[in-house]
């Protein structure tokens, strides 16, 4: 199909209830559907997309160990009163950049996140958030702003973005496969630390030898079992706060 609009041209065999929608063909860069796709909106957890993309292309070992810092502190029990998601991540805990990555994409830990801005701007996260948004922009993103590795922020604070900027993320993100790989993972094991010396038990599976704890991707579309798994879903990324509702 030709589609000269950016709107559906034709009647959709389902109804649209999301506020804001972006939908592309990547293979035409053809825009199928536009739904309030330039309205201005807390994209939540969705932030991380962005943090993952400057770990990625850091040039970074992923298998460096980096100890969390003392003065991410306040910053972890910020997240904790907000009841953000976490990775149960400790402070002074020995941790690679690849499970921090893991930690950061599948349960959606904001914890991961920070840690990760922390170690990639040499301890400011204030200068984190600036280089996400000019990164973002370097990839046409028009209407996109950051102010802080997780996306726990919303628009008050000066963290917003739109379905068509985040459409163009994560067109970026299909280009890696380090990052393609890492989010359509649908379970990752947590390895032992200094911080988790003992493995945790579940009653469904045992725990394998030298991981302490598991985490699990938040997107149900690539968990076998859950009502709108679709084994086709190659990746993607849910966020959720008050203001931004389920993305």
């Amino acid at each position: 199909c030709l589609l000269p609009a950016v709107y559906a041209v034709w009647e959709l065999p389902f109804p649209v209830d999301s506020q804001a929608v972006f939908l592309i063909n990547l293979n035409t860069d053809t825009v199928v559907l536009d739904v309030n796709g330039s309205q201005r909106r807390s994209p939540a957890s969705l932030t991380k997309m962005v943090t993952a993309l400057l770990l990625v292309e850091s040039g970074e070992d992923m298998d460096t160990l980096v100890t969390i810092p003392e003065r991410l502190r306040a910053e972890f029990d910020f997240i904790q009163s907000e009841n953000g998601s976490d990775a149960d991540l400790k402070i002074g805990e020995e941790i690679t950049l690849r499970n921090l990555l893991y930690g950061m994409m599948l349960p959606s830990g904001n914890d991961a996140a920070s840690v990760i801005g922390d170690y990639l701007s040499g301890g400011d996260l204030t200068a984190f958030a600036d280089r996400m948004t000019e990164y973002a922009a370097s990839l046409g993103c028009q209407d996109t702003r950051f102010s802080c590795a997780h996306g726990l922020a919303d628009m008050e604070d000066g963290n917003w973005s739109t379905a068509r900027d985040m459409a163009r993320i994560l067109a970026k993100v299909s280009q890696n496969q380090t990052l393609l790989d890492v989010m359509g993972t649908a379970e990752w094991w947590m390895p032992l630390s200094n911080k988790h010396t003992v493995p945790q038990s579940y009653s469904n599976e045992a725990t394998p030898a030298g991981m302490a704890y598991r985490v699990r991707n938040t997107n149900s579309m690539l968990t076998e079992g859950s009502g709108v798994y679709r084994s086709y879903i190659v990746a993607g990324k849910s966020g959720f706060t008050n203001q931004a509702g389920r993305c």
